[in-house]
């Protein structure tokens, strides 16, 4: 396998590499702080260490990465302050496009928005749930009838995907953000611009909050695990 993954273009077994780590990282596999040592990544791979070493790189330059002289590199822990700035852009837009969506959605896209909502409520599948969070979002933004602010959205929603996956991780929480929903879809079928976007900016603000939360629990694992590796 390995001869057969190096008898590809050098730059093709880098961009596998970093197609394969960034997929583990943004579904939660490589959990934030996980150290990457590039022999373990490339024994599990069947490749040489050079394709690793790009893909370090290449992730490194997209933010999933951070590379320390200490630790070596390790899957982006996010700040608080990196939570606080994303989602502060994320309202920003987000209540922008509800305010122009809730006046246009059509009886065909809320009883849409409606069928995914019950979907996410029946499943207890973590990437099931994310995919149908994707859709009510996107499907509901769309009614915006501006693409550009759509694919704004769309592309910070991406960005915070590792965010809203330690958010979600518990299916409490994902029961949570279904209730938020609900709101969101009640407030948009009566029409109520306000109330929408009062929900809207709730249901963000929970989950900066509870994200918080789960920062301050890795990071106290991560200082753990630190002061027992030192300690050998």
């Amino acid at each position: 396998m390995k001869a057969d993954v190096d008898a590809l273009h050098p730059r093709t077994v880098t961009e596998a590499v970093s197609a394969r780590l960034r997929e583990e990282i943004q579904n939660g596999r490589l959990a934030p702080g996980t150290p990457l040592r590039q022999n373990d990544v490339a024994k599990r791979f069947g490749v040489s260490t050079t394709p690793v070493r790009e893909a370090f790189a290449l992730l490194a330059a997209e933010g999933l990465v951070r590379s320390d002289r200490y630790r070596g590199t390790v899957v982006f822990m996010p700040t608080r302050d990196d939570v606080r700035n994303a989602y502060e852009i994320r309202e920003v837009l987000e209540m922008l496009a509800i305010e122009k969506a809730t006046p246009r959605l059509t009886e065909e896209r809320l009883d849409e928005l409606d069928e995914v909502l019950t979907a996410m409520r029946a499943t207890d599948d973590v990437e099931e749930w994310m995919e149908l969070n994707e859709r009510f979002h996107v499907v509901m933004y769309e009614a915006a009838e501006n693409e550009r602010l759509s694919a704004v959205i769309i592309s910070q929603r991406e960005a915070c995907s590792m965010y809203i996956r330690m958010h979600v991780s518990r299916a409490a929480r994902r029961r949570e953000m279904d209730q938020h929903h609900l709101e969101i879809l009640a407030a948009c079928r009566s029409r109520d611009v306000e109330r929408a976007r009062a929900a809207g900016r709730a249901h963000l603000q929970a989950s900066v909050g509870e994200i918080l939360e789960t920062i301050d629990e890795l990071e106290a694992k991560t200082s753990a695990r630190d002061v027992d590796v030192a300690s050998l």
